[in-house]
């Protein structure tokens, strides 16, 4: 193969076999030659700077990628259960039907910190979900409103008894 200083008639062709990449004539397209450096013989045809694009619907399917969808998804339910019921908090609710000896420390501190219950207060509070004696009851009540923190108590309140499982 010649070189031409005419670059609008030349173009780039690679040997199929050595993948040695040559300029050739637009005029050759579509003849036989053979490399010269690994002397295979093939059909000259312009190489393209771009990767071929792959047509994937022969192997994906709608139906296919329904299937895998569904898959993945399911995996992913799974991994999250198992890692769900593996952690400590929920393994020891499940056993004792309420809260674990340190949830209950952390939110009777929780009480007592925020809220400044005295810790016959907090232990009642966190051992029962509400007050068993009516009188500590509106004693507590007094000094949240006295704080100002009415609405926070409420929430922390049945955070606490949805963890307690009431």
């Amino acid at each position: 193969m010649q070189t031409n200083t005419n670059k609008n008639s030349e173009f780039k062709t690679c040997c199929p076999s050595c993948k040695l990449v040559m300029m050739a004539q637009n005029e050759w397209l579509g003849l036989w030659t053979e490399c010269p450096k690994c002397k295979a013989k093939f059909i000259i045809q312009a190489t393209t700077n771009k990767a071929p694009k792959l047509d994937l619907s022969k192997f994906f399917t709608k139906k296919t990628l329904l299937a895998l969808g569904i898959t993945v998804f399911v995996i992913a339910v799974i991994i999250t259960l198992s890692i769900v019921s593996s952690s400590p908090s929920s393994q020891s609710r499940s056993r004792s039907g309420g809260l674990s000896g340190y949830e209950k420390t952390e939110w009777k501190y929780h009480f007592q910190r925020k809220y400044r219950l005295s810790e016959q207060e907090a232990d009642d509070l966190v051992s029962h979900g509400y007050f068993s004696n009516s009188d500590r009851s509106i004693d507590v009540m007094y000094k949240v409103q006295a704080l100002g923190l009415s609405g926070a108590f409420k929430d922390d309140l049945n955070k606490l008894q949805r963890e307690m499982g009431r």
